[in-house]
């Protein structure tokens, strides 16, 4: 996020978010304001990062480009961990000399899942793309109920962002692609509209962006793979196809998790939509299909 401020001589200073990048050191005795995540930090010449109203020995530790596994912590550590994933891993809070009511923060600003778990390895949130704060509850917490998230932001997918998800090569050839998504809580708004080309008698399916899942656990039980509406505009026209039809975005249990599919008709003995092929829901090569969703997000679940 970035954060506007006034200033005496300026009518607005604007202070961008800079993320995981490394910005130049500041000359010997000066000192540099950053902005991550929303958090203000100062650097100083050698390069340590100290929050503006914190003690330096809650400095921010910038760590290293780190795959999966796990990083255990102790109370030595300092308090504020900011991640540079290149995979899902995990963090595992202390327990030893830790008091109730000490702060640790998690920052994650990648797209890989990071799993913060107590000292007995027992889930208390997953984080992607976000700031997670977290105080323990008790002296030298063990579990995941010895902990509490006292604040959740959001830093990656505030803002609708394109993307290039894959189209099923049912729909043909396709052009004209464009799609957005934008990340609400643990939900995703996912939306777009592309040129069909000559399609063929296999499930159509758009994926979801970024190799997320879908989450069932937030879907209704009637009707529970709805996800939102689709659409199939005749070219030349303004008239839905197929008439008298509705063409729905759907989950398919049967199927995948992570990839969206789409019918027109509910199965007879089951409150359910079946996923159809791409034949069967469009008209011509020229046509324009699209969709508007709302996805919950297995990576985005609040545990």
């Amino acid at each position: 996020m970035a954060y506007t401020g006034k200033n005496p001589k300026f009518d607005t200073v604007i202070y961008d978010d800079l993320g995981v990048s490394t910005p130049a050191n500041p000359a010997a005795g000066s000192y540099k304001l950053l902005n991550r995540g929303g958090s203000f930090l100062v650097r100083n010449s050698s390069g340590t990062e100290v929050p503006i109203a914190s003690a330096a020995a809650q400095s921010v530790n910038i760590r290293a480009s780190e795959g999966a596994g796990t990083t255990t912590l102790t109370n030595a550590d300092i308090k504020y961990q900011r991640f540079n994933l290149s995979a899902a891993r995990t963090v595992v809070l202390p327990t030893t000399s830790v008091l109730a009511g000490d702060v640790w923060q998690m920052i994650n600003p990648n797209q890989f899942r990071l799993t913060i778990e107590a000292s007995d390895n027992s889930d208390i949130i997953w984080s992607w793309g976000d700031k997670v704060t977290l105080v323990a509850l008790i002296n030298t917490p063990v579990t995941n109920t010895d902990w509490a998230v006292i604040d959740k932001t959001i830093i990656v997918g505030r803002l609708p962002t394109s993307v290039t998800p894959t189209i099923s090569a049912s729909f043909g050839t396709t052009s004209s692609e464009q799609f957005w998504w934008k990340r609400i809580d643990n939900m995703m708004n996912f939306y777009g509209s592309f040129i069909i080309g000559t399609t063929t008698a296999a499930l159509a399916s758009v994926s979801v962006p970024l190799g997320l899942q879908i989450d069932p656990g937030y879907l209704p039980s009637e009707g529970k793979n709805h996800l939102g509406d689709a659409f199939c505009i005749i070219s030349g026209t303004s008239v839905a196809y197929p008439v008298n039809s509705k063409v729905v975005s759907i989950f398919e249990p049967s199927a995948t998790d992570t990839d969206i599919y789409f019918a027109t008709t509910v199965n007879p003995g089951n409150p359910m939509y079946d996923a159809q092929n791409a034949s069967s829901m469009t008209a011509t090569p020229g046509d324009m299909f699209g969709f508007n969703v709302m996805i919950p997000i297995l990576q985005w679940r609040e545990l």
